[in-house]
């Protein structure tokens, strides 16, 4: 299990993407068997009951949580990872240099487009939904009730916030 540190803030991202990415590259506590061997790996299996999760950044005390399921975020390629948001959590207009593909697994959200949009008056996402945005695509998300979501992407993995 790798555990990252991302600046997220109870209701807005960092101001700026270079400290995220030095979180996100320095805070590297564990790296996972199969992270450590991505170029031999053809395969992997983990079961919901063997992911390890551990807080997004110790730092920050909103308490998203993270587990990494394949790949390095921190590293150029492609990498998985479940999120789980706290319930009345808001990550606020941001966007990313790397296309996502994002699917609900528990919980239900909120998620809007564009540069400060409004959160509530954004598309519901339960369990199942799937949502995807290519790179620079500005989005705010909010979650009803805890929620986690599956990641997948190409690293290295950044938060740009909208100013």
């Amino acid at each position: 299990m790798m555990t990252l540190a991302l600046a997220f803030t109870k209701h807005a991202a960092l101001k700026r993407r270079q400290p995220a990415l030095a979180i996100l590259a320095g805070a590297v506590l564990l790296a996972s068997p199969m992270a450590a061997r991505a170029g031999d790996v053809t395969h992997g299996v983990t079961s919901a009951d063997k992911m390890a999760w551990g807080l997004m950044d110790p730092k920050q005390p909103n308490g998203i949580q993270i587990a990494v399921l394949y790949g390095d975020p921190t590293k150029s390629g492609p990498f998985g990872l479940r999120l789980k948001i706290p319930a009345g959590l808001e990550i606020g207009s941001h966007s990313h240099s790397s296309t996502e593909y994002i699917t609900v697994v528990t919980g239900k959200a909120k998620v809007s487009w564009g540069v400060k949009a409004d959160v509530m008056g954004g598309d519901d996402l339960g369990p199942g939904s799937f949502f995807w945005m290519k790179r620079g695509d500005h989005h705010d998300l909010k979650a009803l009730e805890e929620t986690v979501v599956d990641l997948n992407s190409t690293g290295p993995f950044d938060l740009v916030p909208d100013k």
